[in-house]
């Protein structure tokens, strides 16, 4: 079984060999690939044209253009399911939301603000711990939420630096 999210809409999916079933109700259609990425679809005697916009395989999220509506799934599979039932969240979509220090120190400077796109490896501020300057990197793309420290300000290790 597949969980499928529209929005804030969710939907079980399931597919046997002939048919899919939506809530455990079998759906029938005939879907015909036209060209690379592109779908003519019949379904309750209605054509529908469908584009694949692209594929998220890590968050999992599908883009379609259906009747040239742009439209996002996101579909967990069996596994997430599991994980989410278990309360676990899978560790190739946890991403952190805070960067803390990795040892004391004072921070020199803070060249971002709240509500900044950072990607990863940028530097979001400079850290000085035994006479070295130490630039804490994004570990990945986001956008600031809040600073939690000011330039000129001791910070302990572990301490919460930037959140995303």
């Amino acid at each position: 079984m597949y969980k499928v999210s529209i929005g804030s809409t969710s939907l079980r999916v399931e597919k046997s060999e002939e048919t899919y079933l939506v809530e455990n109700q079998s759906v029938e259609w005939d879907v015909r690939r036209i060209k690379d990425r592109h779908y003519h679809i019949l379904y309750r005697n209605r054509s529908l044209n469908l584009e694949v916009i692209s594929w998220d395989e890590k968050q999992k999220v599908l883009c379609l253009k259906l009747d040239g509506k742009e439209i996002s799934l996101k579909i967990q599979d069996p596994q997430d399911l599991l994980l989410e039932k278990l309360g676990i969240r899978n560790s190739q979509t946890a991403q952190p939301t805070d960067v803390k220090a990795p040892m004391p120190g004072l921070i020199l400077n803070i060249p971002l603000t709240v509500g900044q796109t950072v990607r990863k490896g940028e530097t979001l501020l400079v850290l000085e711990a035994m006479k070295m300057e130490n630039a804490i990197k994004a570990p990945l793309d986001g956008t600031v939420k809040a600073i939690a420290v000011q330039q000129g300000q001791s910070v302990e290790k572990n301490q919460v630096l930037v959140q995303f």
